[in-house]
């Protein structure tokens, strides 16, 4: 799949779901701030889906508009009057715009407007950063959105695949594991065999991958190695 040069880009947007903003990709030295900022606009449907990290703490604030956001089994309404958001290595979560879900039982959290506001009537906007803040998370959005945008629409389900199959390879290499199954509790075992079924999915797509060049990183969006040059 032929990729585009993006490595001067640091705002990407892809059309009707959202834009992201990104530090520049320069060494840690030169940025230190690294964090991301997320914007869902009006009537976007889009979600992060449920993923969780394991070498990373996750903090998120939400800037303007409501956002529903789950944490592990809790999911509550946060607005900017929440604060700061840990998330914890290995706790399952995501997060999407409020107004996204029709969901009058979900309970809001500090920032909850009195009147049950969902935010429908602006942006949604979440900042992100990491615990180490090592850059990898602009890393990582930098070939997921890259991947996203490259795609050519006419390639069909070959290309659906095969872009599944590039991004789950970068999803190894960011830290960033989809639940792709719900297992009961089970005294624990159901989380160890979430994990299992995430790690065993991403490493035989990055095993797989080496053959036919797909990885976890690429130079045309930007590489861990540009943040130590």
């Amino acid at each position: 799949m032929p990729r585009t040069n993006r490595r001067s880009q640091n705002t990407f947007t892809i059309p009707k779901q959202g834009s992201i903003t990104l530090p520049p990709l320069t060494p840690l030295s030169q940025t230190p701030n690294q964090e991301v900022t997320l914007t869902f606009p009006i009537a976007s449907k889009i979600a992060t889906g449920l993923h969780w990290h394991e070498t990373h703490t996750e903090y998120l604030e939400v800037l303007q508009g409501v956002a529903l956001i789950t944490l592990g089994d809790s999911t509550s309404r946060f607005t900017s009057e929440s604060g700061v958001i840990t998330i914890p290595r290995f706790v399952v979560h995501e997060y999407r715009r409020a107004d996204s879900v029709r969901s009058p039982s979900t309970p809001g959290k500090d920032g909850e407007d009195d009147d049950g506001d969902d935010g429908s009537d602006v942006d949604l906007i979440v900042r992100e950063w990491t615990d180490p803040a090592d850059g990898e998370k602009g890393i990582f959005f930098r070939n997921v959105v890259g991947l996203i945008l490259d795609r050519d629409p006419s390639a069909g389900i070959l290309g659906n695949l095969w872009l599944a199959w590039s991004l789950f390879v970068v999803f190894w290499e960011g830290d960033n594991f989809p639940r792709f199954v719900k297992m009961p509790k089970l005294w624990g075992l159901g989380k160890v065999l979430e994990r299992g079924v995430a790690s065993g999915v991403l490493g035989l797509a990055k095993g797989l991958g080496r053959w036919v060049g797909v990885r976890g990183t690429y130079e045309e969006y930007g590489t861990k190695e540009d943040l130590s040059a």
